[in-house]
């Protein structure tokens, strides 16, 4: 467990990991049903099915990001993954009244919501080796936990302050570019190709 804490790989993949945490457990799963809901004023029924559609494109994004490794840099994925989610927050600023914003918004965030986790595994196992893997991989979770619930609970401090959530979604599009930034700060791994 030593050399894990020593390592800059690591600390890269654990800080990325936890704004991850930040801005899919906490804001978005958290505040998206209160956001659709309250500010942009769809049913509580269209905005159940507006989060079903992210959990159902949760599984095409794992699917995808299980493959693509096998092909292409593994952070080269990851951090365009992050990249590509912190513009999904654009779309939050379009939904207003448009439905189908919202659902574009569902299956994009969905596809990259979940992909992150086979790239950071792969990327665990090139760089740490597979002996510390379940170590490893049980602290990036729990840092994405602690982000998750750091976003959960500064999300709604902020809407109870400002009656908005337009500081949020700015706020995760700005996490997620410095993840986006620290994956692609991770060096490819000469064991990559078989």
């Amino acid at each position: 467990s030593k050399i894990i804490f020593r390592s800059k790989i690591f600390w890269l993949l654990g800080s990325s990991y936890m704004i991850c945490g930040f801005t899919t457990a906490g804001i978005v799963k958290v505040h998206f049903i209160p956001f659709v809901n309250l500010v942009c004023g769809f049913s509580l029924n269209d905005s159940a099915l507006a989060y079903g559609v992210i959990a159902i494109f949760d599984a095409v994004g794992l699917i995808i990001a299980g493959a693509l490794p096998d092909r292409f840099s593994r952070p080269l994925l990851l951090g365009s993954v992050y990249f590509l989610r912190a513009l999904t927050f654009l779309i939050l600023f379009f939904i207003t009244t448009e439905y189908w914003v919202l659902i574009l918004f569902a299956i994009i965030f969905g596809i990259l919501d979940f992909a992150t986790v086979p790239l950071n595994a792969g990327l665990v196992a090139d760089h740490l080796g597979l002996s510390s893997m379940g170590l490893t991989m049980g602290l990036l979770f729990a840092g994405h936990s602690i982000g998750g619930a750091l976003g959960s609970f500064l999300g709604g401090s902020v809407y109870d302050y400002s009656a908005s959530y337009d500081f949020v979604w700015i706020t995760g599009l700005a996490l997620a570019l410095i993840a986006a930034f620290l994956a692609w700060a991770v060096p490819e791994s000469s064991e990559f190709r078989d």
